[in-house]
């Protein structure tokens, strides 16, 4: 048996990622690119395999949000243009240049120091403009002082050394009907600031849609969207039918009977009501998931949910598997993905904290190893 997957493991399919990709990609239409995000190590999936195969699958452009981020990516061979999300240090102008980094500019000051140092450097910088439109991060306050954010922005493009070619924003909730509203403003202030510096002159391909803007608002597409989440299969609105790349598997590593009135875990949180099987699986809250899914959430064993008992611990957790028959010591257990013909999401586990899906295959623990399966074969690991 590998020890690799002897305790916990994550299989990532590469053929559903670049599936997605495509469905993504029809879905938004020829005119339209898709702008793949692969910050966080791909929100957990492995930024620099995702990223190959991202490469290989078509895509044009990748978002990380830091220069270390893309740095990884260029020292593994992948050679597309990266849009860091975040503003970068004007010391990184010149490597930002030489790599092929699309950095934002977040107002004029910055702007300016990151012109001083391409221009000491010999180098010019691609450069999107970000604007606020509410989310309340980086940018130009539009909704603030649209007139003056306009003049601000129209003094950026004229720096040297700075070749400004877009313009985006960042939706705060695209993905809650109830506050439409809210996004249908943001909307509206993104596309008067487009207007506004195109009646100047100044044309700009515009980025706006994240993974929720894209299936609810496509209106809103424009030239370019980002995605993220729905590009791993995290897909709670339909539209697109898309599937979950990662699976996470983990190993029964003892099975123990249990008397009624028996206690499990620290704190002594779940007392036996009854003749209890338990099994004991080495994944915890060090490789990912949260404390609170105690006694709440489940994972499959045999197809079958089996419920997390006691307190999670940092490297095991408990699963009452007294009415699944036929459970083993070694056999695999689901924490999210298929089951013998059953399938658990990751937010099975997530809605008990509450939490996200993203966010769960985002911080599994660097003890996971990942593989990377296409056609049924691993292919790569990490």
């Amino acid at each position: 048996m590998n020890y690799e997957r002897d305790r916990a493991w994550a299989e990532v399919s590469l053929d559903r990622l670049a599936d997605n990709y495509h469905k993504l990609s029809e879905f938004v239409g020829p005119s339209c690119k898709v702008l793949c995000v692969i910050k966080g190590n791909a929100y957990g999936h492995g930024a620099v395999e995702v990223s190959k195969e991202l490469e290989r699958a078509g895509c044009e452009i990748l978002g990380a949000a830091t220069i270390e981020e893309a740095m990884e990516l260029r020292e593994h061979g992948i050679k597309l243009p990266v849009l860091l999300l975040g503003p970068i240090n004007p010391a990184y102008a010149a490597l930002a240049a030489e790599q092929g980094f699309i950095v934002p500019l977040i107002d004029a000051a910055h702007a300016e120091e990151l012109s001083a140092a391409a221009a000491a450097a010999g180098k010019t910088i691609e450069a999107h403009l970000k604007i606020d439109t509410g989310m309340s991060r980086y940018g130009l306050s539009v909704g603030k002082d649209m007139d003056g954010c306009v003049a601000e922005a129209l003094r950026m493009t004229k720096l040297p050394n700075l070749r400004v070619t877009s313009v985006f924003t960042h939706f705060a909730v695209a993905n809650i009907p109830e506050e439409d509203a809210f996004t249908r403003r943001q909307m509206t202030l993104f596309r008067t600031f487009s207007d506004r510096m195109e009646q100047n002159g100044v044309k700009l391909l515009r980025h706006c849609a994240n993974s929720p803007g894209t299936l609810r608002f496509p209106e809103v597409h424009y030239e370019m969207i980002r995605t993220g989440t729905l590009l791993y299969g995290f897909n709670q609105y339909g539209v697109v039918d898309l599937e979950p790349v990662m699976e996470l598997k983990a190993r029964i590593t003892q099975i123990k009977r249990l008397d009624a009135g028996d206690t499990i875990g620290y704190g002594r949180l779940f007392t036996c009501e009854r003749p209890t099987t338990i099994a004991i699986v080495p994944f915890g809250f060090v490789d990912g998931i949260h404390r609170a899914a105690s006694n709440k959430a489940c994972m499959l064993v045999n197809g079958k949910p089996a419920r997390i008992v006691g307190k999670i611990c940092m490297d095991l957790c408990f699963l009452d598997v007294t009415d699944i028959p036929d459970v083993k010591e070694g056999q695999i257990v689901t924490v999210f993905g298929w089951d013998h013909g059953v399938y658990q999401s990751a937010y099975a586990l997530t809605d008990a904290y509450p939490g996200s899906a993203p966010e769960l295959t985002a911080v599994l623990g660097t003890r996971i190893p990942r593989f990377y399966l296409r056609g049924g074969t691993i292919v790569a690991r990490d």
